[in-house]
């Protein structure tokens, strides 16, 4: 039994009994490499989990990228697994629209449809990702750089149980996968645009770290050895912070008397972020409600899933009642506007389009109106607004906002903000309604066709 496949059935007896594993599969050795190990480990188990391989094609190489999905396929048929893949065609739009790297827009579609996906699936899964040492040792570095805590320094977590995530190549060099992969001769690819140090992750594994290492030859055993330190004190930390929780949790286990945290705990601010965190609030809303401990107002929050009150001092956490929960999606915005039944869509053809955006913005109705002249978006969805959702609001040339902040900027109240809903063309967000349009393909002097959208009375 090799390493790569000791690694892997390690990490796959530690998911309970009959929950399943989707395996994100890239085509390159990682991935391959823990496809493989997982789909052996799991018949030596003969437990029966369901498996999945689930691959992102994003279009950004040509021929490449259809070479990756080929392999994919090629990986699945070998190894008897279904998989399923999606097609990502308009990213270097969607980067340039939200100010992002291609990098952290791939990151977040490809994050995205992994939780769309297993969500969807009829059993519980987890998600299986082939991050190796090096990987985790890059990570490290780019936290450490950005600014960050015990618990960006200690790295990626093998075992993640509350996202479902498992990584159980991170103690893998990239030397042993492929390795392991010669030896099953299994196919596998070189993305090409991981030679070229253009991006900060490239960087520092192609320039920054060899320019370290020829320097100071054990860097990286230190690194290893401070992250997996790092990785003790947190749990430290951790068992600190959930005892500090126990101590001002009230009788209902999801209430807190968070003013009594200024008597017992050095930081109040990292407990209230830590009760927080598994409710979906940013670290932003943590702050605002370690605040609100000191008012004598009563103030309300909002995650995706839950609505915080904060009144005396005490912090009451609920479930958010669903409303208007159902993603809803079309292949045009006409028929979205049908089966949505919440607004309505008309093209417009003129040779005035500015007066018509005036006697709109006259009539002081939510609307958002965008240039039509060029191809519609293929793909339309019309749903409530999700964490780390950002729109570019109209007027910002194109800087991006958290829509989570414009709801709060604008002092909306617990049922406005679970009423807004978000229009989304292909994956960018488009329209927050009825509170801010944004500027994605503008109205100009120039435009001849209008694409209007109207919330119904």
């Amino acid at each position: 039994m090799s390493d790569i496949h000791k690694l892997v059935a390690s990490a796959i007896s530690r998911i309970p009994a009959g929950h399943g594993i989707a395996v994100a599969l890239s085509g390159g050795a990682d991935s391959v490499a823990l496809a493989a190990a997982v789909a052996e480990a799991v018949a030596d188990e003969q437990s029966g989990r369901p498996l999945l391989l689930l691959h992102c094609n994003f279009h950004l190489r040509g021929e490449e990228s259809d070479r990756d999905a080929d392999i994919a396929h090629e990986i699945a048929e070998r190894l008897s697994i279904p998989i399923k893949t999606v097609d990502f065609n308009n990213v270097r739009d969607i980067a340039a629209y939200n100010g992002e790297s291609l990098e952290m827009t791939c990151r977040d579609l490809r994050y995205r449809w992994f939780n769309e996906v297993i969500s969807s699936l009829p059993y519980t899964a987890w998600l299986a990702l082939g991050h190796h040492c090096e990987d985790n040792r890059e990570t490290i570095l780019l936290n450490l750089f950005r600014g960050t805590g015990t618990r960006g320094l200690r790295g990626m977590d093998e075992f993640d149980p509350d996202r479902r995530f498992i990584r159980p190549l991170l103690r893998a060099s990239r030397g042993d996968i492929e390795q392991f992969v010669a030896n099953r001769q299994l196919p596998w690819i070189i993305d090409s645009s991981n030679l070229v140090p253009d991006v900060r992750r490239n960087k520092l594994r192609l320039n920054i770290i060899p320019a370290i290492v020829a320097d100071l030859p054990d860097a990286l055993r230190g690194l290893d050895t401070t992250a997996s330190n790092l990785t003790d004190d947190y749990r430290i930390l951790h068992q600190a912070l959930n005892a500090s929780i126990d101590m001002i949790r009230l009788k209902d286990p999801d209430t807190f008397d968070i003013a009594g945290l200024y008597e017992i705990s050095a930081s109040p601010r990292r407990v209230v972020l830590e009760i927080t965190r598994k409710y979906g609030f940013s670290t932003g809303q943590a702050a605002d409600i370690n605040a609100a401990a000191r008012s004598t107002e009563a103030k309300t929050f909002r995650s995706p899933t839950h609505t915080a009150i904060v009144h005396r001092g005490i912090l009451s956490i609920r479930p958010t009642e669903s409303h208007n929960d159902i993603a809803v999606e079309a292949g045009d915005p006409f028929s979205l506007a049908e089966l949505s039944g919440e607004f309505s869509c008309e093209k417009i053809t003129t040779d005035k389009p500015l007066e018509i955006i005036k006697k709109m913005v006259s009539e002081k109705k939510p609307f958002y109106a965008m240039d039509a002249t060029l191809p519609i978006p293929q793909r339309w969805t019309w749903r409530q607004p999700s964490r780390g959702d950002r729109i570019a609001p109209y007027g910002m040339k194109g800087r991006t906002r958290l829509v989570s902040d414009i709801l709060t900027d604008a002092h909306a109240s617990p049922m406005e903000k679970r009423q807004a809903r978000l229009l989304v063309a292909d994956d960018a967000p488009v329209w927050l309604a009825p509170w801010r349009a944004s500027g994605f393909r503008p109205v100009t002097d120039s435009t001849t066709e209008i694409l209007l959208f109207r919330l119904k009375s």
